[in-house]
């Protein structure tokens, strides 16, 4: 009897957890869909052959705006100088090493495991699909916010990296004004659940 009563109150829980989650989603959503057109525009501009905020037929022509291509030249020159400066390919744009916590008699040993670990780190991400997606996502920064998916992959590729174009994400802000929560809207064959 008591378990039946804590389920149920479980339960209730996450009802309300669920409410409350899509309550949060849809007034975000809300704020999304008065800037979606302005969005759009800029995507049209600049990245035509990005997936749009909008329903469109497959091999849809989107690139009856476009008089020169200095917008989409700019944007790939943007993506690749933010990639060049924070995230060059096939460099070392990190390194690991130990804190102020650390005693000074042990931090040479830790810096040295540190540097074998960040070595291993970059090692994964050259053979990964990092520098592409990332170059992607530094695209849709030049338009408003990148959004970088990481999932976990197989042995042979142990992180797999998608650029979540701005169509596809809702973003909320919280209290300080910062992105609190970072909402996918998506659809899941019942098969691949």
């Amino acid at each position: 009897m008591e378990y039946n009563n804590y389920r149920s109150s479980a339960n209730m829980s996450d009802e309300v957890s669920a409410k409350s989650f899509l309550k949060k989603y849809s007034q975000a959503d809300s704020l999304k869909t008065l800037w979606k057109s302005k969005f759009e525009e800029a995507y049209e501009y600049t990245m035509p052959g990005r997936e749009s905020f909008y329903e469109e037929s497959p091999g849809q022509k989107r690139t009856d705006r476009i008089f020169d291509e200095t917008a989409v030249v700019g944007i790939q020159e943007f993506a690749s100088r933010l990639q060049a400066g924070i995230t060059p390919t096939f460099g070392r744009w990190i390194n690991l090493k130990s804190g102020i916590e650390i005693p000074a008699n042990v931090s040479p040993e830790i810096d040295e495991q540190l540097d074998s670990i960040t070595q291993y780190i970059f090692e994964v991400l050259h053979n990964s699909n990092f520098n592409q997606e990332v170059h992607e996502a530094f695209m849709d920064c030049a338009i408003g916010t990148g959004c970088l998916l990481v999932n976990e992959g197989t042995s042979t590729d142990p992180i797999v990296f998608n650029a979540i174009p701005l169509p596809h994400i809702t973003l909320n802000s919280g209290p300080n004004n910062k992105i609190d929560c970072v909402y996918r809207k998506r659809q899941i064959r019942l098969g691949d659940l």
